[in-house]
């Protein structure tokens, strides 16, 4: 399956701005104390890599023009409450 974003400005001359469906997989593995005071946590955003574009146009002055999505973020976090 593809994903239309918007109709050629030119059909036939220009191609649809599309692309196919994607899926994108997140993670987050965290542990903390009992009394919750203290926290730390690892994660992943996009954990493979998967590339893939969030906005699409197409038009006969400017031609395709697609923003990509981020690539893989991988992080991590303290947490302390007082």
């Amino acid at each position: 399956s593809s994903i239309l974003y918007s109709q050629s400005g030119l059909p036939g001359v220009l191609p649809a701005a599309i692309q196919p469906a994607y899926w994108l997989t997140n993670a987050r593995l965290g542990i903390q104390t009992s009394d919750g005071k203290y926290g730390l946590a690892v994660f992943a955003n996009n954990l493979f890599n998967k590339y893939y574009t969030t906005y699409g146009s197409s038009s006969a002055a400017s031609g395709n023009i697609f923003t990509e999505g981020n690539p893989r973020i991988v992080g991590a976090e303290i947490t302390v409450k007082y």
